[in-house]
């Protein structure tokens, strides 16, 4: 399995944080993937993947600072 079907295997158990990215990034799922895949300041340096499984809420807070034009 590689990286991208990985990743929307995570998501199918999250389709709330699916349905924001692709939202947020106008349908492009490369885009959402390599968002989902980069560290972010707002998560400490961590990746947005990396709270997927354990804390997804993190996630779905982030999607929608961003969403309201929050980037602090």
């Amino acid at each position: 399995m590689d990286a991208e079907q990985k990743m929307r295997a995570k998501l199918k158990m999250h389709t709330d944080i699916f349905e924001g990215l692709c939202e947020l990034f106008n349908n492009n799922h490369q885009l959402a993937l390599e968002w989902l895949e980069n560290p972010k300041p707002a998560l400490s340096g961590r990746t947005p993947e990396s709270f997927l499984e354990s804390d997804p809420a993190m996630v779905r807070s982030l999607l929608q600072r961003l969403k309201y034009g929050d980037f602090s």
